[in-house]
């Protein structure tokens, strides 16, 4: 039957029209014409009771290619999955054309929606604690942008009584690393009791299975070599005889420590000055602090950030001792673990040499050598300090003023010098050391002698050497000139007698407290005889009268003829001498001797030492700033 131009057209229209009413083009809750992923393009044409009865009013329209449905799937949970609490469902969903999008996921319980996403990514929390328990259909329904529809059902089980379960190894968020010894995780489990445990770990998408168990203990391990570090997500589940299974999550860690390497100085080099010393660490999530360390004592330090870095810093040697010493490396990661590295050097300080004067003839009473304004005097000892930590002392050889003094052979390096034998006044001396290594230090000292005022009291012994005045170069009170104090039993002013006594008649002149009353006149003292008549005073008692006093207590005096006798006692005859530091006078052939004579020389040069006459001394102290030896003058009676 031919038709017309307008019968055609109506057709078209008609069959438009029925398109647009048929379901799944309306777009109500449930009214879409839903198709299964694996569903033709023809079977999405039918009605909900699968029939074509729309065929007649659109022929032209079906004969026409049907647009291509979605693609869409459940991911998760699997199919027969029995599920109970708070689940997690994952879908995927794509469109069949290019130029189409998805515009709406539909999540269906037994043919009715209770979710709707309309963006990616389409995972959503569903409670099931509201759903009843029993086997049920949960579908997705996929539409698109060109008003295109798919769906995708599975079958599951809602059960309320798995078995319970949890994590107790390790910790929540734990640091973890199975590198060497293997991460422990254990499960505890309540009724019912669960006939296996699943253990698994997730990073990402990726899963891995680890270990299935069917008894306690609900332990297993598992070795991370291989695997990449960072957060992973631990799983256990457990399921009972019936089949119902219940899962726990436990968040870890996998932190590697961190490596580190000392890469200067070479691990048992020999190294001497400023040493650059370096270290590089790394660490799988991240660096936070690196330091170097020498003996175990802080050397440098600094906070790191990103998987790698390296810390140098210079160290002076010369600091420390010679010898063995530990350079250490200590990296902190982000994870608060630590990794250390060593390693030895040696360190060799160069050779240093110290001389020394000592004071005894042991060599053990030693310092260093004096300056100028201490002179040295008679014998000095020397020696030279060698401080090598890899060689020995060898030799040594001292010279003064560029002359040869001694050559020592070998250890030890220490002699006896006589500085008599050279002349006083400033001098240079010197000593070159030698260790066994041929290495050498040279030394040099400004040093001054003085041999012939030994108790610096300005005046020179009178010895032939030296030609001076000083009777007694070790008494800074003693020299010509000083005043000498009478009775003290010392002759400090080097005239031979204890006081002044000009004319050598062994009398002191009354000047300086004696009874010479002519220190001028040898023939003129208390105790010659005196001439009547002759107008000289010879025995200084103040008259020109006769007078035979000998005063010599062991003689009788007695006028006779023109001049004078005199007897002696009896030897053993007490007597007195009048000295004040002599006891047990007795008569010896006319002459009074004492039998014991007292020391009051306290062996301080600060004091006056006198004779009290009693048998007692009296040690007065020197007037502050007098000379006593040495350069060093008097205070308070001290030497210093």
């Amino acid at each position: 039957m031919k038709r017309s131009a307008n019968t055609h057209q109506a057709v078209v229209v008609a069959g438009l029209l029925a398109l647009l009413l048929a379901p799944g083009c309306g777009g109500g809750d449930d009214s879409e014409a839903d198709v299964d992923a694996g569903q033709t393009d023809a079977a999405a044409d039918t009605g909900p009771s699968g029939d074509s009865s729309q065929d007649a009013a659109a022929v032209d329209v079906a004969s026409k290619p049907k647009p291509k449905p979605p693609n869409v799937k459940l991911s998760n949970p699997g199919d027969g999955a029995v599920l109970h609490g708070e689940v997690t469902i994952e879908a995927t969903a794509s469109a069949a054309r290019s130029h189409v999008a998805i515009a709406q996921l539909r999540f269906k319980l037994n043919g009715s929606t209770f979710a709707l996403l309309n963006k990616a990514p389409w995972t959503l929390k569903w409670d099931t604690d509201n759903v009843a328990e029993g086997k049920h259909q949960l579908s997705v329904v996929a539409l698109d942008t060109a008003g295109s529809n798919a769906k995708h059902s599975i079958s599951i089980e809602i059960a309320r009584s798995g078995p319970s379960i949890g994590f107790s190894k390790p910790a929540q968020y734990a640091l973890v690393d199975g590198d060497k010894e293997p991460v422990e995780l254990t499960v505890t489990v309540g009724e019912p009791a669960p006939t296996e445990v699943a253990f698994s770990v997730k990073q990402g998408s990726a899963t891995l299975k680890l270990d299935t168990l069917t008894k306690a203990p609900w332990t297993t391990k598992w070795f991370t070599q291989g695997r990449d570090s960072g957060d992973w997500t631990l799983i256990a589940t457990a399921t009972d005889s019936k089949g119902m299974s219940a899962s726990t999550l436990r968040h870890v860690v996998l932190d590697r420590p961190p490596t580190v390497k000392l890469v200067q100085p070479d691990p048992g080099s020999t190294v001497g000055g400023v040493v650059v010393v370096k270290a590089e660490t790394g660490d799988d999530l991240g660096v936070a602090e690196l330091r170097i360390e020498l003996d175990g004592q802080p050397l440098a330090a600094k906070a790191a950030k990103g998987t790698t870095f390296a810390l140098s810093t210079s160290w002076d040697s010369s600091k420390v001792g010679g010898g063995k010493h530990v350079l250490k490396a200590r990296c902190i990661d982000s994870g608060g673990h630590t990794t250390e590295v060593s390693l030895d050097v040696t360190v060799d300080q160069p050779m240093t040499a110290q001389a020394l004067s000592c004071s005894d003839v042991a060599f053990a009473k030693c310092d260093a050598i004096p300056p100028p304004s201490l002179p040295l005097k008679g014998k000095v000892g020397l020696k030279v300090v060698i401080s090598d930590d890899t060689a020995k002392p060898a030799t040594a050889t001292w010279k003064i003023d560029g002359k040869l003094l001694a050559e020592l052979a070998k250890p030890p390096l220490q002699w006896l010098w006589d500085t008599t034998k050279v002349a006083d006044g400033p001098h240079q001396l010197t000593v070159k050391a030698y260790n066994d290594k041929g290495d050498s230090v040279d030394l040099s000292y400004a040093v001054s002698i003085n041999n012939c005022d030994l108790d610096n009291d300005g005046h020179l012994s009178d010895s032939a050497s030296c030609g001076g005045d000083d009777c007694d170069d070790g008494a800074p009170k003693t020299y010509a000139g000083a005043k000498d104090l009478v009775g003290d039993g010392t002759d400090q002013n080097c005239d031979g007698v204890d006081g002044a006594d000009l004319d050598g008649d062994g009398w002191l002149s009354k000047a300086s407290g004696g009874k010479d009353c002519d220190d001028g006149d040898k023939a003129v003292h208390p105790c010659v005889d005196d001439k009547a008549g002759d107008g000289v005073d010879q025995d200084c008692d103040g008259s020109d009268q006769q007078g035979c006093d000998d005063c010599e207590s062991c003689t009788l005096d007695a006028p006779g003829g023109d001049g004078c006798v005199h007897l002696a006692f009896n030897d053993g005859s007490l007597c007195k001498d009048d000295k004040p530091c002599t006891s047990g006078e007795a008569c010896s052939g006319g002459e009074c001797k004492a039998a014991k004579t007292t020391s009051c020389d306290d062996g301080n040069p600060c004091t006056m030492d006198i004779c009290d006459g009693k048998g007692g001394c009296v040690n007065d102290k020197l007037a502050d700033g007098e000379g006593c030896g040495d350069g060093k003058t008097c205070k308070a009676g001290v030497c210093g």
